[in-house]
């Protein structure tokens, strides 16, 4: 079983339930999840607008259909993490880590993955249209994965 520290805990509980957030509320619009250790923590169908999360360790989070439009990732480690059917639209990925990454479905227009890395990322159907920084010979072996590059 995974050890989450207290303070990872009470940070979670404090960003989920204040600011008058009902529980079956899942929205967390522009909230700082910046220098935290998020390993392993499930965002799947959230709402996670213009969310910072740079500099997190994110290894083997999920964010399966979470909408992440907009949101900073910068510096953050996402090695094996699920992004399958994100909304990532103009998101942040500069020097990111996403090896490994479940990317399948997710909608990647318009982000930013200036010195990322994308080693063995899984992208089937990833739609990476007007992205910034993929290289020509990354965007070969994405769309030969089945990803939109245009």
């Amino acid at each position: 079983m995974k050890k989450t520290s207290l303070y990872t805990i009470f940070l979670l509980f404090i960003l989920l339930f204040a600011g008058g957030c009902k529980q079956d509320e899942r929205e967390m619009p522009g909230k700082n999840f910046q220098y935290l250790n998020l390993e392993g923590e499930d965002f799947s169908h959230q709402t996670l607008i213009n969310a910072n999360f740079s500099q997190a360790s994110l290894k083997g989070a999920c964010f399966v259909d979470a909408d992440l439009r907009g949101a900073s990732f910068e510096g953050a480690d996402l090695q094996q993490s699920d992004l399958q059917g994100a909304d990532l639209r103009g998101a942040n990925f500069t020097n990111c880590n996403l090896k490994g990454a479940d990317l399948r479905g997710a909608n990647a227009q318009e982000a930013n993955f200036d010195g990322a890395s994308l080693i063995e990322v899984k992208a089937r159907g990833a739609d990476f249209s007007k992205t910034k920084g993929l290289s020509g010979e990354l965007q070969v072996d994405l769309s030969n994965d089945g990803a939109i590059i245009d």
